[in-house]
């Protein structure tokens, strides 16, 4: 059965559906910093400290050791004493150039010091402000539920994306901390290799840390190239997490270029009620009206078998033909992206013998197609998944991609849908028209 239209005043649609249409301007970027390192010079030897070393400061009383003693040997006492003031006026002469370079030594160390410091200083604003900027960006990209509505409805972001956009069916599982695009590194020392100076060393080392990642930003999960996802922990949570990227596709996608199907368990009915209200989720080969139409995220499993076999078959067949025809060139599939939900994914469950669902499981990526599996065990993932997500009870997320240097983040404050957010979403969209060739 598709999902229940409930009795709520919430369920009930717009006084007015004759809709309008909707035109997408050219797409406005967020201002991004320039990528690229922010070069630190390396901290300079302090110099200062191997000036004036006791030993040389000895040197000229070790040598006037030879005439007191010849001095005492010959029992001249004239002798003795010019003798004397000779070590005297030695000793004073190499003792007062001594303090004299040692001091002139700590004063080019200060300023040295000072200089250095300074240029810390410099770099540290330089990487905030661009930090800044790069928060402010992912931000504006990837909001959180609470400015969803108010960006996608009310600015000109209504389903800004593209699918020639890099950030096509890229959602945010979260907050957390990114890597920074314009982060602090230490160039290499020129010339001979000295030793830094410790305490401006371990500055150094300090800011590059601090400077690498940006805390409390979006962390981007790229849907669209995945192909299969899994989303791993409690179910209440999981389904906040997908409700959420649910939400935000649809903001910020056309329905004529993305669409939401999938499959629900009964219990789950009330969590993902508000979703057909979406024109993303609208099954295309359901009849019009919003009483007729079949809605795409279902809780029947035949319905369900059905929606994958009409998605799959002719992608397949498609892919294959190009595949024959364009000689190992790329293909793309000239359909819309498709996100899959299958809530409730187990090796065991009735919905892994659907037919065609292994097969698009394992070639969604190149047949335009996200997959997203919400499973109870890390166990029941399925084999073919380009990522997973790990949710944990506190609500903190961790994400693997798979394969040789996979991407990984961990300590994310995972988002959750607010079902206000995502009906106030969902139904303002509803008098919208999406006109051929936007």
């Amino acid at each position: 059965m598709a999902l229940s239209s409930g009795s709520g005043a919430a369920s009930q649609p717009p006084a007015s559906t004759e809709g309008y249409g909707l035109h997408r301007p050219e797409r406005l970027w967020p201002v991004s910093p320039e990528p690229g390192p922010i070069q630190l010079e390396a901290p300079p030897a302090n110099t200062a400290k191997a000036a004036g070393g006791a030993l040389s400061t000895l040197l000229p009383l070790v040598g006037s050791l030879s005439m007191i003693a010849f001095a005492f040997i010959i029992h001249s006492l004239i002798y003795l004493i010019v003798i004397g003031v000779m070590v005297v006026a030695m000793v004073g002469a190499g003792l007062g150039t001594q303090l004299t370079q040692v001091r002139a030594q700590r004063r080019r160390w200060k300023g040295i010091d000072q200089r250095y410091r300074a240029h810390l200083a410099t770099c540290r604003a330089e990487a905030v402000h661009a930090a800044e900027v790069q928060r402010a960006g992912l931000e504006g990209l990837y909001p959180g539920n609470d400015r969803l509505v108010s960006l996608a409805l009310y600015t000109e972001g209504t389903w800004e994306r593209r699918r020639s956009d890099e950030d096509f069916a890229a959602v945010r599982l979260g907050l957390g901390a990114v890597s920074a695009v314009r982060p602090v590194v230490v160039s290499q020392p020129g010339g001979a290799i000295a030793e830094p100076d410790a305490e401006l060393a371990s500055l150094a080392d300090a800011l590059v840390t601090e400077t690498a990642r940006i805390d409390k930003a979006p962390v981007v999960v790229p849907l669209g190239r995945l192909g299969t996802v899994a989303v791993v922990g409690d179910a209440g949570v999981a389904r906040d997490l997908v409700g959420a990227w649910v939400a935000s596709l649809a903001a910020f996608h056309a329905p004529g270029e993305l669409r939401v199907a999938g499959l629900v368990p009964d219990d789950a009915i009330s969590d993902w009620d508000w979703a057909k209200w979406l024109p993303h989720c609208r099954d295309p080969l359901g009849g019009d009206g919003f009483g007729r139409a079949s809605r795409a995220l279902t809780t029947d499993l035949d319905a369900f078998a059905g929606q994958v076999s009409s998605i799959a078959r002719p992608r397949m067949e498609q892919l294959r033909r190009a595949a024959e025809s364009s000689l190992g060139a790329p293909v793309a599939i000239s359909a819309e992206h498709v996100v899959l939900i299958i809530d409730g994914w187990a090796p065991d469950a009735p919905v892994a013998g659907i037919r065609d669902l292994d097969a698009l499981m394992a070639n969604a990526a190149s047949l335009g197609v996200t997959v997203v599996v919400m499973v109870a065990s890390g166990e029941d993932v399925p084999t073919t998944c380009g990522a997973r997500v790990e949710l944990a009870p506190s609500g903190l997320a961790s994400y693997l991609e798979s394969g040789p240097g996979a991407r990984v983040e961990t300590a994310v404050t995972a988002d959750r849908i607010d079902q206000e957010v995502a009906i106030d979403l969902a139904r303002g969209f509803l008098p919208c028209t999406w006109p051929t060739g936007a």
